[in-house]
Formats: structure tokens, C-alpha cells, sequence
């Protein structure tokens, strides 16, 4: 529960004030990266009763997180000159330039994934995706998984010419998804959203294996089970029954809520361009003594230095001469002597070679 008080002071440097407007929507948007992995760590202990609360408490975040961006900084960038204007607000114009950029641009990342034959093991995990029921000629409605494409930004603008107005893209794929369905009718969707287990298993062997079994336990994240899957509420029990068989989600893993959210997206905003809405950017600082063509050269010329002035001989410590008078206080303080010139001592090594 002190990972959930951190991500608390996450969220309150998203309210404060006295930082910069982009800057506040992007701590909601680390908001929503640090609760994501706090879950996928959470293999151990999330079905435990104190799992189970961590995550309604860090459910309960994402949606404050929801409630700061909607009712404060929304309408904050509205002043600032960028609107973020719902889909269903959208005039003729705004909503056809949106759909012409659905149909060229996002459409063609679309690969819908159907969930009737097998269940499903490896559903992307993170992300957005929504839950589509297709009207079937039997009995039985078919079921298929969309996924939102990661490549496209969150924020589409609405006007073809630029300018800073734009629509949610989740809103626009909600609203467009019976194109990836051509001929069916759509009786249903709804988003939803998992997240798995990051944790690998690295088994032992041969050093010359490592490389191959290293990349085979990354992909086990693949297929790595489902700890949480949030899903709207109003798809109805049998909805979100028939999609939690099809995924092999645990009961006690499903999260319904009121708005699904994904605020790692919200980085997006800091792709705008407005620098006065923003941090001034960090400009670096060297060392005089680093000046000129570069670090590397000026570590090169001082260590050129530094190995010159070894290359001088050392004075000579063992003399037989009578040394220079030394001056100073210091030298002044104490009798003068003569270095080694005491006779050596009979049976010494200095008595035997000189004799």
C-alpha cells in the first residue's frame, strides 16, 4: 500500500497548479505507466484479499486521475489554446475529415481477432480493446477482440487543415469499428482493457543457449496470465462471462467500471509543440576546462600533461654528497645532516661489498 500513497503524490503534482499545464497531463499519463506495473508485479499476492484492494485502489486512482484531466485540465488547455472536443460533439465538417482519417490512416492497422473457434491466449496485453458482438445467421452471436492501434497517436485533430483541435481516437475507433466488418452488423461494443503477468521463467542450460532462451521467456509475456481486465460495465454479465472464458480470466481478476481508461497516452500531448506550456528545457552545462573541440580531447590533453611531467627524473634519495643547505623555517628548525653519510656498520650488506 505505500507503492498506492506514492502514485497518491503522482496525482497531486497533476493538481498542482504551479506546474506547467503539458507537465500536469503528463504525470497523469506516469500515473497510469507506474499502475500498470504495479499490477504485472503482482502475481503473488494480487488474488489475496490485500491484492484484491490494491487493485480497487489503484482502479480508484486511474479514475480520480480521469475526473483531474476532465474537469481541471481539459478545460485548462481550452484556454491555452488546445481543444480536446468529445466525439459526439463534433459538427458535419470535423466528423467526416475525422472518418476520411479513420478509413487512409487507422482502418488499415486494424487486424480484428475472433474469439468463437479456441480461446484466445495471446490478446495483447495493456492497451485498449474493445469487445465486439457480431449478429450471426445461427443462434449464437459472434464475438471478436479489436485492438487499438499503438502506432497512431490518441489525438486526432478534427480539422484536415491543422490547427490544435482534436477528438479522442478511442471515441473515434468506438464509433467507426463496423467498418472492420463490412457486410455484419455490429449488435454490440465495448472496450475493455488486460493486464498480464510480466514476471519470465529463464530455465538452466548451456551458456550458448542462453540468447535463444532468453528471447523464448520474453515472449512468454505473450501468453502470461491475465491479472486484471478491466471491461465497461454495461456489456452485462453474459457479455463479459462469454469474454473472460474466451481470454481464460479469473473471476476474481475482473474489474467492471464505469470508463476504461489508459492514461500512459496521454504523453501524447507533449508531441504538440507548445514549449510554454512545458518545463524549460534542461541545457547542459561543461566545465570550462571541457570547452573547445570536445570532453574526450580535453581528457586526452591533460592526461598528455599529467604523463610529461612523470617522464622528468626523480631526485636521487641515497647520496653520498654533502646535500644543498635547505632554507626555511622548517629547515631552520633542525640540525643539518648529511644523507647516508654515517659510516655503515660492520657485517652490514654495505660492509661486506665494500670490503
Amino acid at each position: 500500500m505505500s507503492a498506492i500513497g506514492f502514485e497518491r503524490r503522482v496525482l497531486e503534482e497533476a493538481r498542482d497548479a504551479r506546474n506547467p499545464l503539458l507537465e500536469r497531463v503528463k504525470f497523469l499519463g506516469i500515473l497510469g505507466r507506474n499502475l500498470d506495473e504495479l499490477v504485472m508485479r503482482g502475481r503473488d499476492w494480487i488474488a489475496s484479499p490485500a491484492g484484491r484492494r490494491l487493485t480497487r485502489s489503484a482502479h480508484a486512482l486511474l479514475c480520480d486521475g480521469q475526473r483531474v484531466l476532465e474537469r481541471t485540465l481539459v478545460p485548462a488547455l481550452a484556454g491555452a489554446g488546445i481543444h480536446v472536443i468529445e466525439y459526439g460533439a463534433l459538427d458535419a465538417r470535423q466528423r467526416a475529415n475525422v472518418e476520411r482519417y479513420f478509413v487512409e490512416r487507422v482502418l488499415p492497422l486494424i487486424t480484428p481477432l475472433y474469439c468463437d473457434a479456441a480461446p484466445v491466449v495471446d490478446a495483447p496485453s495493456l492497451g485498449l480493446n474493445i469487445a465486439v458482438v457480431l449478429e450471426s445467421e445461427c443462434q449464437l452471436s459472434r464475438l471478436a477482440i479489436v485492438r487499438l492501434p499503438e502506432q497512431v497517436s490518441s489525438l486526432l485533430r478534427v480539422d484536415s487543415a491543422g490547427g490544435d483541435t482534436f477528438t479522442w481516437l478511442r471515441q473515434a475507433v468506438l464509433a467507426n469499428v463496423h467498418r472492420a466488418f463490412p457486410g455484419t452488423r455490429v449488435v454490440a461494443r465495448h472496450l475493455f482493457r488486460i493486464v498480464r503477468d510480466a514476471d519470465i521463467v529463464l530455465e538452466r542450460g548451456d551458456a550458448d543457449e542462453l540468447p535463444e532462451r532468453t528471447i523464448e521467456a520474453v515472449r512468454q509475456r505473450e501468453t502470461n496470465p491475465i491479472l486484471m481486465m478491466v471491461i465497461d460495465r454495461t456489456a452485462g454479465p453474459a457479455l463479459i462471462d462469454r469474454l473472460a472464458r474466451a481470454l481464460r480470466v479469473e473471476p476474481e481478476a475482473i474489474v467492471p467500471a464505469r470508463a476504461v481508461l489508459d492514461l500512459r497516452h496521454l504523453w501524447d500531448f507533449m508531441h504538440l509543440g507548445r514549449p510554454d506550456l512545458q518545463f524549460p528545457a534542461l541545457a547542459p552545462d561543461l566545465p570550462r576546462r571541457t570547452s573547445g573541440p570536445g570532453i574526450f580531447a580535453a581528457i586526452r590533453k591533460r592526461a598528455s600533461r599529467s604523463s610529461g611531467s612523470r617522464s622528468r627524473p626523480l631526485p636521487t634519495l641515497w647520496s653520498n654528497a654533502s646535500p644543498q643547505p635547505s632554507t626555511g623555517p622548517i629547515a631552520a628548525s633542525r640540525p643539518s645532516a648529511r644523507r647516508c653519510s654515517r659510516p655503515p656498520v660492520e657485517g652490514s650488506t654495505f660492509a661486506l661489498s665494500s670490503s
